[in-house]
């Protein structure tokens, strides 16, 4: 299914690239196609979010963010009213001592559990950060008893969309540049 390719050194860490065969046809960026060798999320946990994470979860939400803002204005600001998720809604982080690796923010529906952001920091892509975060996301959907994932993602962003769709989410609808997904958690 992945041919492995080439060893290399990255920030001191010995990587290997994975060619394109998950998702063929698709430009997947450097985070996707690099898998980390040695130490995958060994020092990452996973808690909830507490008051005192806001300015770390902004630089890692800005940082997760900052290329693709570049390329598509009209994201929405991805990093704003964090201060009202974390009192309404559950917020979940990935954390290595003291940094904020990852941020996902679920909203509880009365027939489902919105996905409304994930972001995992440049620095820790390719740990298994991302795929965490999406379990706990399933787990916490199971716990409030809903059959129901949902999330919003861009029309062009292939990558996420090749995503998305690999990992057994289902597209069911488009809104403008807005390409609506749905999952049923696994039992």
């Amino acid at each position: 299914m992945v041919c492995l390719g080439h060893d290399r050194l990255v920030g001191g860490r010995r990587i290997r690239r994975k060619k394109n065969t998950l998702w063929p046809g698709t430009e997947i960026g450097l985070s996707l196609l690099v898998t980390q060798l040695e130490h995958p999320m060994q020092n990452v946990k996973l808690r909830a979010a507490k008051p005192d994470d806001l300015t770390g979860m902004q630089a890692c939400i800005r940082a997760a963010y900052r290329e693709i803002k570049a390329k598509l204005p009209d994201l929405p600001a991805v990093d704003e009213g964090l201060e009202q998720d974390l009192r309404d809604n559950k917020v979940i982080v990935a954390t290595d001592g003291d940094d904020i690796a990852g941020v996902m923010v679920l909203i509880l529906r009365p027939d489902h559990l919105k996905l409304a952001n994930i972001a995992v920091h440049p620095a820790f892509g390719g740990r298994g950060v991302g795929g965490a975060l999406l379990r706990a996301a399933e787990e916490a959907a199971r716990t409030a008893g809903l059959k129901e994932l949902r999330l919003v993602t861009h029309k062009h962003l292939p990558d996420n969309l090749a995503m998305y769709t690999y990992l057994g989410w289902e597209e069911y609808e488009r809104m403008g540049n807005s390409v609506l997904f749905k999952k049923t958690p696994r039992a």
